[in-house]
């Protein structure tokens, strides 16, 4: 009996092979019409606050979703975050010090959450969590390293 069950979970649609139905279901990429943030951003020079559209990439949902860090905390880091400009990237990060008062209370949930956008585009390449992000930030490299290959 568990001969047959395991059998008839295995068949594949008729006409696909294997591979075909692999690479069809894994990477297929999604519709990100869905997976954009609006942040709003407030103008000094003007007095007006703006909302920005940012995009998050597969990555990104992929790994924040991976790391349990939701679309609100993303927001938060983006509105009362620290930047840190580097490797042509654009770091945010909201440290201990930096989570709003009316967020006390989460304070260990907001607190130390990194998250890089692409230098050149509204997207959000990743989001992570370290413990000291302003000592992590400031020890990166100011650019990316290019390898050479030995001659």
């Amino acid at each position: 009996m568990h001969d047959a069950l395991a059998q008839s979970e295995m068949t594949m649609p008729q006409g696909m092979t294997h591979e075909l139905f692999v690479a069809d279901r894994e990477f297929h990429e999604p519709d990100t019409a869905g997976f954009q943030i609006p942040v709003p951003f407030w103008d000094p020079d003007t007095d007006m606050v703006e909302t920005i559209m940012l995009q998050h990439t597969v990555h990104s949902r992929t790994r924040a979703a991976q790391r349990c860090i939701d679309l609100q905390r993303i927001d938060t880091v983006m509105v009362y975050g620290e930047t840190v400009y580097k490797q042509g990237m654009v770091f945010m990060y909201l440290g201990k010090d930096q989570v709003p008062e009316h967020l006390a209370r989460h304070r260990d949930k907001y607190a130390n959450t990194v998250v890089v956008l692409s230098g050149d585009s509204n997207q959000v390449i990743t989001c992570y969590r370290c413990p000291n992000p302003a000592k992590h930030l400031r020890r990166k490299q100011k650019n990316l390293s290019v390898f050479r290959q030995a001659a």
